[in-house]
């Protein structure tokens, strides 16, 4: 604008101007106008630096060695760390609910396992009594306990005991 200035002052001082010369009239005003703006310009640059300082000085650093690119970075860096740390604990608590459930179902699957055995081994304890019964039949062993013979196997108060603790230790297991 200085510039802008003193050429104004060359040509306005100049005696013979060309006809239809509309530079220093057209500049005149272009420099008023422009004049206005800088110095609207100048202010807001001083609020902004002022304000630049008192925010730097806020967070405990020099203003006159703090560079804005630097200031803001710290803030950037910051936020893309946080960003990353919850999308990681996300992504933990993600694979922690399904090592829960993986856990939760196999040990479904091991007492569904339990029960089926201790099932299996009451039928089968069932069809060896049966297996006894008949054979006691044909050997003729039942005939001989009426006559006061010792019975051969356990009685069935026994096997029924026998058979509730297998049970209630294999679903005790689980």
């Amino acid at each position: 604008l200085g510039e802008i200035k003193k050429e104004l002052a060359f040509f306005e001082k100049k005696e013979s101007p060309e006809k239809g010369d509309k530079f220093v009239r057209v500049m005149s005003k272009f420099h008023k106008e422009a004049l206005v703006t800088f110095q609207r310009f100048e202010k807001d640059v001083g609020v902004a630096k002022e304000i630049w300082a008192e925010l730097v000085t806020f967070f405990g650093e020099d203003p006159v060695k703090m560079h804005v690119d630097e200031f803001f970075g710290i803030f950037a860096t910051f936020l893309g760390s946080l960003r990353q740390a919850r999308e990681d604990n996300i992504a933990f608590q993600r694979e922690a609910e399904e090592e829960e459930k993986r856990r939760k179902a196999e040990a479904e699957k091991a007492e569904k396992k339990a029960k089926k055995k201790a099932q299996q081994t009451l039928k089968k304890e069932k069809e060896g009594e049966l297996d006894d019964l008949i054979s006691a039949l044909k050997t003729g062993d039942v005939f001989a306990a009426k006559a006061g013979a010792k019975p051969t196997r356990p009685r069935r108060k026994d096997r029924e005991k026998r058979n509730s603790a297998l049970l209630a230790n294999a679903l005790g297991a689980k």
